[in-house]
Parts: structure tokens; sequence; C-alpha cells
């Protein structure tokens, strides 16, 4: 991914997850957010494109969450925050609805990293739980309408992957609405659900984790009898980011 794919990664995420936090701030703000991960050692980003060059879809994630959060909230803030808080503004129901119910968390978060007290960041998604190894996540992943069941979303969560895996990641753990099209995707292709919770805007998500220690689970074995896939993914606004 590269920031001439930012407009439509940003469209993107309106079409598959329109009423997730950030979703409601607008595609500036998106375009923000997702820039975060282009310069992070942390995290990755990838497009799938056809043959013209022309973009079919995207995923982000983090191989090591809370060094990514970390370097965001230092690099990205002001900038993050000045966006968000101008849609705010412009918004007064969304205004009313971050103080009442977000305000606090991120402002902890934001005091904590200008303290530089980045352990005062947990990060409840790149630990399983009952379990100290290291996670990554998968944050975000659609592919477009247009360009579904033809292995494209198999294809970005397989690199993906690959990726936690050289990155020495245990697991890899995502968030999507429980029961919904993207969980039985995943369910499909054998991610073990490991918790469940009701966000603050009433949304049912569950975490679910795929392990990449064991040979037996490495993703070209695993994901090579997938079946066609819905191409829609996790949610993971309500849940951690949003």
């Amino acid at each position: 991914m590269t920031s001439s794919d930012l407009g439509f990664v940003a469209q993107e995420h309106l079409r598959n997850f329109p009423d997730g936090f950030f979703a409601r701030l607008g595609l500036r703000f998106l375009c923000a957010y997702y820039r975060s991960f282009l310069g992070s050692p942390h995290a990755r980003a990838f497009v799938v494109t056809d043959s013209g060059g022309r973009p079919q879809g995207y995923l982000v994630g983090m191989t090591a969450p809370p060094q990514h959060r970390e370097l965001v909230l230092r690099e990205h803030r002001l900038r993050l925050a000045a966006l968000g808080g101008t849609a705010l503004v412009l918004h007064p129901t969304l205004l009313l609805e971050f103080a009442q119910r977000r305000a606090r968390r991120y402002w902890k978060k934001m005091w904590a990293s200008a303290k530089g007290a980045t352990d005062l960041l947990p990060d409840k998604k790149s630990v399983a739980p009952g379990s100290t190894q290291r996670s990554g996540v998968l944050a975000h992943v659609a592919v477009g309408s247009a360009h579904r069941c033809r292995g494209l979303g198999d294809a970005l969560v397989r690199r993906f992957l690959e990726e936690a895996i050289s990155a020495d990641c245990d697991h890899v753990l995502l968030v999507t609405q429980s029961g919904g099209p993207a969980a039985r995707f995943y369910e499909q292709r054998l991610w073990t659900p490991v918790n469940e919770k009701v966000t603050v805007d009433g949304h049912k998500l569950t975490t679910y984790s795929y392990p990449t220690t064991l040979p037996e689970c490495a993703p070209s074995s695993r994901l090579a009898n997938a079946g066609r896939d819905r191409d829609r993914a996790s949610r993971p606004e309500g849940a951690s980011s949003g």
C-alpha cells in the first residue's frame, strides 16, 4: 500500500464498516488513520490490484501492536486529534457520544504516550486470554463488491499470516461481528473464537485466534482447501481503536 491508495482504502472502509466510530469521523480522518500504517515498522499494509494496477481490496494489520500504537500516538496523534475534533464539532450528536462513551479512554492513552509510559497502554487484542505469547493483529480487510468470490480475501489474509510468522508472532488475532458473514468466513478457515464482548455501541464482537507456531498451522496448509470467501472481515473499531 502507498499513499496513492489511501483514497480507495478509506472509501472501502466506509462501504464495509459504515457503523464504526472511525467511519463516522469521515474520509479525511480515515485517510490519516490508514497513513499511520504506511510508515510503521510494526505494521503491514497491502493492496491487491488487477492487471491494470487498479486496487480491488486491502488489508492492514500489526505484527507488534503495542509498539505500533505507541508510534501512532507519538507521531500521528496531533493530526488525528485535529481531524477527529473537527468532525466531532461538525456533528454534535457524535460529539455527545464521544464525550459520554470514549473520551476518558482516549485521553488516558494520549496522556500515557506523552509521558512515555507505554506500559500503561494495554493492548487487549495483542494477547489472547490467559496467554503471554506475542500476537499479531489483523485490523481491517475488505474487498470491493465487484471483485469478491475470487479468492482475493484469502490471498490478503494469507499474506499477512506469512508476515506475522516472519515477525515471530505466536498467533494472529482479529475482532469481527459475532455471527456475521465475516465470522463464518474465518470459522470456515479454522480460526478459533477465544473471547466475546459487547462494545459501548452495543455491538456484539468475537475475537478469533489463528496459531502460527505449529507446522500443521502454517497458512499455506490451512488455507489451501478453504472455500469461496465472502471478503469482508473484522470490525475492530468498537473493540479497540474506535
